[in-house]
C-alpha cells in the first residue's frame, strides 16, 4: 500500500483540529497543538510512526450530556457527546483519510 503519511499530512491534520472543541481526558487541547505547530508535527509524527497499537489514552473518551432544546428533565431534549483526546483525533484523520484513499484505489475489493 502506497499511501504518503509523513509530516506534511500530520501538519495537515493538526490545522483541520478546531480550537475551540473541548479536550479528552489528557487535556490537551488544539490550540496547545498548534501553538507550536512545528514541535507537534515532529512529536506526533514520530509517535505515529512507532505506535504498533493505539495508546489506551486515545480508546478513553469523556460522555456528557449536552441540552437541545425545552424541558431537561426530559430525555429525548438533550444528546450525548464524547470527547476524546485531540492526538487521537488527529490520528483518527490520518487514518481516516488512509482508509479513504485506499477503498477508492480499489485495494479493498469483495473477495
Amino acid at each position: 500500500m502506497d499511501i504518503e503519511t509523513g509530516p506534511v499530512k500530520v501538519k495537515e491534520a493538526i490545522e483541520k483540529t478546531r480550537n475551540e472543541k473541548a479536550t479528552g481526558t489528557d487535556n490537551i487541547s488544539a490550540k496547545l497543538i498548534k501553538s507550536d505547530i512545528g514541535t507537534s508535527t515532529s512529536q506526533l509524527y514520530d509517535l505515529f510512526i512507532k505506535v504498533k497499537e493505539v495508546p489506551s489514552d486515545w480508546k478513553k473518551s469523556i460522555i456528557t450530556k449536552v441540552p437541545k432544546k425545552g424541558d431537561l428533565t426530559i430525555y429525548d431534549n438533550s444528546r450525548e457527546i464524547s470527547l476524546i483526546s485531540v492526538p487521537g483525533k488527529i490520528f483518527s484523520i490520518l487514518l481516516t483519510e488512509r482508509m479513504r484513499k485506499g477503498v477508492d484505489a480499489g485495494w479493498l475489493q469483495k473477495g
